[in-house]
């Protein structure tokens, strides 16, 4: 795992007792049951984990204290597969309650199966082909509603000779071993033979297979007997397997960034008041047009980590060649490995980027500053991962920032980052020489059938292991799904509120997408087109959406059990209708006006004092936290420029950026664009959504129940019986009619026994239909009326 663990699912618990949150909370923690797995005993654990991959051990040597028993899961501690085994377990559990309590309830998991097409005749009913992986047998089921969790989905990026004889699989201890073995690389103990040699691709997922490797040589050493816990490296083991592992990239440069800071928690240090929230949200709602905000979350990245490092911004994060970048990254682990707390180039970037991205802060106390700006602020403020994929959305198209190779690496820290503790290991590798690097793409690599080697440019290998990439374009659910959408613009389907498409006719699908569609077009893992959301591969960000998704399907599923027509047009206008007013919005986005023009000035002000003084940024820029200080500090600069050419430009430049400029005035998007480009309901939108619909279901309840009053009033009446299943008489005959609960549809020819206990009630209808008919007539004085004996029926 590339990231910690979450704790109970924010679910809605309303109406629930004590005892049922508990449950829902244990059926939703994951942390604990992970937690309860691994550290049943940790010491076997450990050598398990040791035993199959070396960085998974490193993860939860890192994490876990041994002698205390304590499990830290709010940083990578472990695999995937025992992850994978908790959620197994909360599944079960869920499966066991529901058999119990809600018998009623079908819940049909089909293994070994997967979806061919969908159907959309019906948009209301997407009916999927499925089909049965052993057997090759299909089905054709229709659904009212279809949820696509397909997560991120991968394609092989080999093929040919190199396909056949590479790896592709997923990093597991098992077939990497089985594969190694065929490829004549272990010898006969199951330990890689010195002097063999292996490439692997991609980025952040070839860290995965590090580990695996490493656990087949005894470079590793695991050093048990102490406490703390802790891995070594065998300096004579690596000097046999000089370049073992040979990493390789299309592009020069982009590397996987350690994570000096984990999840969600990265959070700035004290001491940097010049930037204040109100300036991180105003860059939120500025209009794209007039600003990139993804080059100046950059800037700002770099301006605070140079104050941070009392640099100057242009030695941050610099276009480096890979082998400068891996002994800077090397550098910098060093210093973190030494003293966890200190604050290094790498743990600045991510600390930053989460803030400004995400979390919309500006010093620790993240959830006080959160609290007071949704207060001053209800209306523009967003969930963190939706301010992420309102940043996200639809930027491509205009100014791409991924053309700059230090943005991209800028994106890594953020997206690409691996665990310290495996990252650590790696660079630690790479200095002996285990591990190297060079530039070449899959397409550029060779098979030699006479050596049976990889060749590519002039490096040859053993094996080569080349990790799964990800692709849109192999979701085959999801280009069948595309291709009966409506498309309205460049030929390209449109995700509305809530991730559903909409069909030809204007109906909206009853699919709601959770995967990598929404990501756009992807080349080597940067988006190149039209991207809606950007954060399916990111665990923190599904925990914080799927509460919403879950609280909308209950109330679309809960409309079609009671009949409503277009549930989500329904909800469309609920969504609507809860909208703030559109003079109560632009008041609260105007307010940003002086804010967003602080954060230009902020941004002018620092490439002055770049160039004025590169030995003394920091300091200048403490100095000008204020106003009125920096209006000091640019005068101390005009009268240096006096006699520099150079600070001149500078100055000039300075002065053209501060008149009337449209390009740097404040333009905020509209309450239309604000809600578009946040493809999500916010948690404040479901709650209100939720209230009308209880509302408006009770009323929708009450009026059927009325209605079936009056049906049945009607039906006594007519001397019929009321009972259920409800039955229909005919004057005529005495054989019953069984109607459903609705009254509408019938099934005639029902056989005597099926409605034996409705028999009494039928004769007493009878009966008293009879009697009322007698009293009236003589109360009417019909002639020739004359007693009769009792009916027999």
């Amino acid at each position: 795992m590339n990231t910690g663990l979450q704790g109970p699912v924010a679910i809605d618990k309303e109406g629930l007792s004590p005892q049922q949150c508990k449950t829902i909370d244990r059926l939703t923690d994951v942390a604990s049951r992970y937690t309860e797995i691994v550290m049943a005993d940790p010491e076997e654990t450990l050598q398990s984990l040791f035993q199959k991959n070396a960085s998974t051990a490193a993860l939860f040597i890192s994490a876990v204290n041994f002698e205390s028993k304590q499990l830290n899961t709010k940083i990578p501690c472990g695999p995937r597969g025992i992850f994978g085994q908790a959620l197994e377990a909360m599944t079960q559990e869920a499966l066991d309650l529901a058999r119990r309590y809600l018998p009623w309830l079908n819940i049909n998991i089909m293994h070994n199966a997967h979806v061919l097409k969908i159907d959309l005749a019906d948009p209301t009913k997407p009916a999927l082909t499925i089909e049965l992986t052993h057997t090759r047998v299909r089905l054709y089921k229709s659904y009212d509603l279809v949820l696509k969790p397909t997560g991120t989905t991968w394609k092989v990026p080999v093929s040919g000779d190199v396909g056949i004889h590479a790896y592709t699989g997923v990093p597991n201890a098992h077939t990497v071993t089985n594969y190694l073995t065929r490829r004549n690389i272990l010898n006969e103990d199951g330990i890689i033979t010195p002097g063999s040699s292996i490439f692997i691709g991609g980025n952040l997922s070839a860290y995965d297979f590090i580990g695996l490797i490493l656990a087949k040589t005894k470079i590793i050493r695991l050093q048990a007997g102490g406490n703390p816990k802790k891995l070594e490296i065998d300096e004579n083991e690596a000097k046999k397997y000089p370049n073992l592992i040979k990493l390789f990239k299309r592009k020069e440069g982009e590397l996987c960034a350690p994570r000096h800071a984990d999840g969600m928690d990265a959070k700035i240090p004290e001491g940097f008041g010049f930037i204040t929230t109100e300036m991180l949200l105003a860059l939120q709602i500025q209009k794209r047009e007039y600003c990139n905000p993804y080059a100046i979350i950059f800037e700002l990245t770099r301006i605070v980590t140079a104050v941070a490092l009392n640099k100057a911004p242009g030695c941050i994060e610099r276009d480096l060649p890979t082998e400068e970048q891996l002994d800077h990254m090397a550098a910098e682990n060093e210093k973190f490995a030494a003293n966890p707390k200190a604050i290094t180039e790498t743990g600045m970037i991510r600390r930053c980027l989460v803030s400004f991205y995400c979390t919309i802060t500006t010093a620790p106390n993240t959830t006080e500053q959160r609290d007071l700006l949704s207060q001053r602020f209800p209306l523009l403020i967003r969930e963190p991962w939706d301010a992420f994929r309102s940043l996200n959305y639809d930027i491509t198209p205009t100014e791409n920032p991924f053309a700059i190779r230090s943005f991209r690496n800028f994106w890594n820290h953020i997206t690409n980052s691996a665990p310290f503790a495996v990252h650590l290991l790696i660079t630690r590798l790479y200095r002996l020489g285990v591990i190297s690097w060079l530039q070449g793409a899959y397409e550029d690599i060779k098979w030699s059938p006479l050596d049976m080697r990889f060749n590519l440019n002039e490096e040859s290998s053993n094996g080569l292991i080349a990790p799964r990439v990800l692709s849109e374009k192999t979701d085959v659910l999801n280009t069948s799904l595309l291709e009966q959408a409506m498309k309205p613009r460049a030929g390209e389907a449109v995700y509305q509120k809530g991730r559903t498409l909409l069909s030809p006719s204007g109906d909206t699908i009853h699919v709601i997408e959770l995967g990598i569609p929404g990501h756009g077009g992807i080349f080597d893992g940067a988006p190149t087109r039209r991207v809606q959301w950007l954060d399916t591969n990111a665990y923190e960000s599904g925990h914080q959406l799927m509460p919403s998704v879950v609280s909308i399907v209950r109330i679309i599923e809960s409309m079609i059990s009671l009949g409503v027509p277009r549930p989500f047009n329904a909800l469309n206008g609920y969504y609507k209708s809860i909208l703030p007013k559109h003079q109560d919005f632009i008041r609260q986005c105007n307010k940003m006006k002086g804010p967003y023009e602080g954060l230009v000035e902020i941004l002018e002000y620092s490439r002055l004092v770049e160039a004025a003084y590169p030995e003394r940024y920091a300091e200048k820029m403490r100095e000008g936290i204020d106003a009125e200080n920096r209006r000091q500090v640019i005068s101390e600069i005009r009268e240096m420029s006096n006699s520099n050419g150079s600070l001149q430009v500078a100055l000039t430049t300075y002065d053209k950026r501060h008149t009337s400029n449209n390009k740097f005035k404040f333009v905020p998007i509209s309450r239309r664009i604000f809600e578009r480009i946040t493809p999500d309901f916010s948690p404040d939108q479901v709650r209100k959504m939720k209230d009308i619909w209880s509302r408006e279901s009770h009323r929708i309840r009450s009026l059927t129940t009325k209605n079936h009053q009056l049906a049945h009033a009607r039906a006594r009446t007519r001397g019929m019986a009321t009972g259920l299943p409800k039955l229909l008489v005919s004057q005529r005959c005495i054989k019953p009619t069984a109607i459903a609960p609705d009254l509408r549809h019938g099934i005639l020819n029902s056989k005597k026994d099926e409605v034996t206990n409705n028999s009494a009630e039928l004769n007493r209808g009878m009966a008293c239909k009879r009697g009322r008919r007698r009293r009236n007539r003589r109360s009417l004085g019909y002639k020739g009326y004359r007693k009769r004996g009792r009916a027999r029926l």
